[in-house]
């Protein structure tokens, strides 16, 4: 009886122990797909992520490249037709020394306008000719900002001066795709720039909204009054006519919108409290860190 008492006992021993390893079985399986599952969805935003951005990237590209087509064509044209008249010209009647210095002024003013498109089309496109791609890298903010102040101060008119103005600290961080974002800020610093003649321009900027608010100012003529409503909507008023000396802030406007709509942010153009100049707002979502 003792015996049968043992074995009774071993078996239900056996029979508990089976199950709570059954059990363990069981709860480590569990654990073990729902450590899969969530990292096949990470895969999975990652790459719809990097989808998107490849995407974003290729509609960048693209409409950068139909812009500036149309910013090439401009300065092209003037330089023939300036270079006609200087041909033409004749001893019988010669232009005058004014006209003259005026043409070859704007010569070398449309040549430089090529260059720099030329410059910013090799460095979007790549120097290998594949589409890049959306890389967020994190950068020190003050200086970066510096960077493009140093840039458009070689840029701007005599006596010009380009200031900048910000409540956040000069050790901020932030995650940005930088040489587009380096692309929008030079455009809407050559908007200010190439109509500003006399006074300054001023880059402020803030965290606000979980991003980045920036402000561009000048004290200049910038764009006209009648333009300044309608700069960064898509579609112009059919009764609208832009002047020719604004022709490449079009053209660098239209080039700003598509960047600011690839960066998920928002941009506005209106003139200051003072009616003098304009203002140049847009804000981008952006990871700061503040250490």
């Amino acid at each position: 009886m003792n015996i049968l008492l043992l074995f009774a006992t071993m078996a239900a021993i056996t029979t508990e122990t089976l199950n709570n390893i059954l059990t363990g079985l069981i709860i480590a399986a569990l654990l073990i797909i729902a450590r899969l599952s969530l990292t096949l969805r990470k895969l999975h935003k990652q790459r719809t992520r990097d989808e998107y951005r490849a995407r974003k990237s290729m509609e960048v590209k693209s409409k950068f490249i139909q812009h500036v087509g149309q910013a090439l064509r401009l300065p092209l044209t003037i330089i023939n037709e300036h270079c006609q008249k200087l041909e033409g010209s004749c001893p019988c009647s010669p232009l005058a020394a004014s006209e003259r210095e005026a043409l070859i002024h704007d010569i070398h003013y449309n040549s430089r306008q090529l260059n720099t498109y030329l410059n910013e089309l090799q460095e979007l496109t790549g120097f290998n000719g594949t589409v890049p791609t959306i890389s967020m890298i994190e950068v020190n903010l003050a200086e970066l900002v510096a960077s493009y102040r140093r840039e458009i101060l070689r840029e701007v008119h005599r006596g010009v001066s380009v200031g900048i103005r910000t409540n956040m600290s000069h050790h901020c961080k932030g995650t940005l795709d930088t040489p587009m974002f380096r692309q929008l800020m030079i455009h809407l610093l050559r908007i200010c720039a190439q109509h500003t003649t006399e006074g300054s321009i001023t880059i402020s900027y803030e965290w606000q909204n979980e991003g980045l608010h920036f402000l561009i100012e000048d004290t200049g003529g910038g764009l006209p009054d009648e333009y300044k409503g309608v700069v960064f909507k898509h579609v112009l008023p059919e009764d609208f006519t832009l002047p020719p000396e604004c022709r490449l802030i079009a053209v660098s406007v239209r080039i700003c919108k598509t960047i600011i709509e690839a960066m998920e942010g928002t941009i506005s153009c209106y003139s200051s409290e003072e009616e003098r100049g304009i203002i140049l707002d847009f804000w981008i979502p952006c990871y700061v860190r503040f250490d």
